[in-house]
């Protein structure tokens, strides 16, 4: 208790001295057009007049101007907020535009990307994002997360064209997509940023700096907002399946469930999610690298991602993540609640009924003071089946300059029994230097249920430093150099963990990457010494490439090593291929291959296929897929996609909205 009181303390610390800070990004007054602007990707004579025009976009990087210059323009009405990028290129016919499906991530392509925060907040986690490429793609993320399906996730309009000085791109996105403060008008807070496909660099309006500060952001003034903001109350999304699986015993298995979504403004979000289809959701897969712990792995069902950031915790790199979502394998029903309270409170609630009358339960509250710092407090509980799993925690974070501090504590209650954890952590940053210093401890035993915690019995302290540069000229374009020193004690004063890992690698102007490192280690009693090595072609083009990674060593006296390759390779009609394989030697030899097939027959239809081979099990699915735009959603899915072993088994799903 007397460490749970410390940690608390510290907590409330970096919140007692934080004071709201005032932006130090540029400012536009808001301007209006005499109609609103037609969005078809051209900037037709007069049509801009009277916009808000921001100018002289710069490198991050560098804060220099770039030669690649962008004017972009910005008005809004009633509906909502109209936006212009007009970007230039000498070498227009050599722009990078790949993806066609909405929701791609636009890596190493030349796209656009719009910032939107209407209560002015500078986090970015709770900002809009709206981007498109040149080819037209859009991908946005809308603060506080939305489900896939467009009814649900809200509709904006884009278009793009090209020729031979460059590309355009117009915007039209509804206020009633956005989460608004209830004031006639407000300082937006908004920022314009280009991509550069071929340089491998951006360029924003507001300079965000190398260290992508928010309170950089620029503020858009004066901006009327609608005198009434329309928000439909509830929405469905249901959807219905029909299996047919041999290894079943029941053959045939209709199965039907659906999402309810409730907004009693626009700020805050509610959903019913009942019989969820987990299943036929493709889940992250295991590597087989050598870890001394259980792999933390993303999620990817929907209940679980719509809204996560209210329910981040803990970061990933503290005593250990506080909620880990894929603690709840299944449920029958589930119910979350979560959303902005004015611009400085944040709250998320999220409850859900297992087999067995097994109930789990989250719960996070937030509050900000200023552009950097914040506190929250937190809770998950799992009952039934005889258990009462509980845990409590708080934490808290303060930044200024170049300096910034934050804190994390957590006490579990296990059928009666208590333990805690806590960790409080110094950094400091400046353009191309980052370093932190951070302590914790965890008491034995201390294991929430809803809670991944790579380790328990240990106290200590670990120091990481890095470095990273750009370079616009020369045979580089990035260099990144790291040293991460660990030094852990069980808490009965024997080592646990002292390990140093030191590696450089860099980007050179061929599109080529190439790592090295060594790591020492002794865990327990445990000595292990390894190098390492990395190479990928086509660093930036995730549609034509090729990596090997290598590591060899020796650990407990005997010889390690690890290898493996990943490539990917697109066809001329939108087939990306892939294949990966990895092989572990560690007293006993482990394989793993992969093989993945995508194609994009156009921007709503497409075909997948994996196929996972480890210690002599081999599974493969193969799905098509008709979704992303309205109406009636489909998928047919043959075998199981998160199975060990191929299941004879054929699904075929509907998804539709109301």
């Amino acid at each position: 208790m007397e460490m749970l009181r410390l940690n608390l303390c510290i907590c409330a610390c970096l919140c007692s001295v934080a004071t709201l800070a005032n932006t130090s990004g540029p400012t536009l007054p808001f301007g209006k057009t005499a109609a609103k602007p037609v969005i078809d990707g051209k900037l037709s004579p007069g049509e801009w007049d009277g916009a808000s025009v921001a100018k002289n976009f710069v490198d991050n990087t560098t804060g220099k101007p770039v030669d690649d210059q962008t004017t972009a323009y910005i008005t809004a009405d009633e509906q909502g907020v109209y936006v212009a990028f007009r970007c230039l290129d000498p070498d227009a016919k050599g722009l990078i535009g790949r993806s066609v499906q909405p929701g791609s991530e636009f890596e190493g392509e030349d796209f656009v990307s719009f910032l939107i925060d209407p209560f002015h907040r500078t986090n970015f986690n709770q900002a809009n994002e709206f981007h498109v490429n040149c080819i037209g793609t859009p991908r946005e993320k809308i603060s506080g997360g939305r489900a896939s399906k467009v009814e649900w996730r809200g509709e904006w309009v884009r278009a793009t064209t090209r020729d031979e000085a460059g590309y355009t791109v117009e915007l039209f996105i509804p206020w009633k997509i956005l989460s608004l403060p209830g004031a006639s008008k407000a300082d937006v807070e908004i920022n314009f940023a280009r991509h550069h496909g071929k340089k491998s660099m951006s360029s924003f309006w507001a300079d965000i700096t190398q260290r992508e500060l928010a309170e950089n952001n620029g503020v858009w003034k004066d901006v009327p907002l609608p005198a009434r903001h329309s928000v439909k109350r509830f929405d469905v999304l249901g959807y219905g399946t029909a299996e047919y699986d041999n290894e079943a015993d029941k053959k045939f298995t209709p199965r039907i469930g659906f999402d309810v979504r409730y907004r009693p403004n626009q700020q805050m979000t509610g959903v019913l999610s009942v019989n969820p289809d987990f299943r036929n959701i493709e889940s992250e897969i295991a590597g087989i690298e050598f870890t001394r712990t259980e792999r933390f792995l993303e999620d990817s069902r929907p209940f679980f991602t719509e809204g996560a950031g209210f329910f981040d915790m803990t970061g990933e790199f503290t005593f250990g993540r506080m909620f880990y979502s894929r603690r709840i394998q299944d449920f029958e029903q589930g119910a979350k609640y979560f959303g902005d309270i004015g611009a400085n409170d944040r709250v998320g609630a999220l409850v859900a009924h297992e087999a067995g009358d097994v109930f789990d339960g989250v719960f996070r509250y937030g509050h900000r003071f200023g552009p950097r710092t914040s506190a929250s407090v937190f809770g998950t509980a799992k009952t039934g089946m005889g258990n009462d799993h509980r845990m409590v925690g708080a934490s808290g974070s303060w930044g200024a300059g170049n300096w910034g501090s934050d804190a994390q504590v957590a006490t579990s209650h296990d059928n009666g029994d208590q333990r805690s954890a806590g960790a409080v952590a110094l950094d400091y940053s400046v353009p191309r230097f980052f370093t932190t210093v951070k302590a914790s401890y965890v008491q034995p035993g201390f294991d929430p249920a809803l809670a991944y915690v790579p380790y328990d019995n240990r106290r200590g302290a670990y120091w990481y430093t890095e470095y990273n540069a750009e370079y616009r000229k020369g045979p580089y374009q990035r260099v990144h150099a790291e040293s991460f020193l660990t030094n852990y004690e069980t808490y009965d004063g024997h080592n646990q963990d002292k390990q140093w890992d030191i590696n450089v690698s860099a980007v050179f102007r061929n599109d080529i990457r190439v790592m090295v490192g060594r790591t020492l280690d002794r865990f327990m009693d445990e000595e292990s010494t390894n190098y390492y090595g990395l190479v990928r072609l086509n660093f930036s083009n995730p549609q034509k490439f090729a990596r090997a990674i290598v590591n060899s060593g020796e650990r407990a006296g005997h010889k390690t090593s690890f290898f493996r390759f990943d490539s990917g390779y697109r066809l001329p009609n939108k087939m990306d291929i892939g294949l990966g394989f990895a092989r572990l030697d560690d007293d006993g030899i482990v394989q793993q291959t992969i093989f993945t097939l995508g194609w994009e027959l156009d921007k709503y239809r497409s075909i997948t296929a994996r196929l996972v081979g480890q210690d002599s099990k081999t599974n493969w699915y193969l799905a098509y897929r008709r979704a992303g735009g309205r109406g009636l959603e489909w998928y047919v899915i043959v075998g199981d996609p998160n199975a060990n072993e191929f299941q004879k088994r054929v699904a075929l799903k509907l998804v539709w909205a109301a």
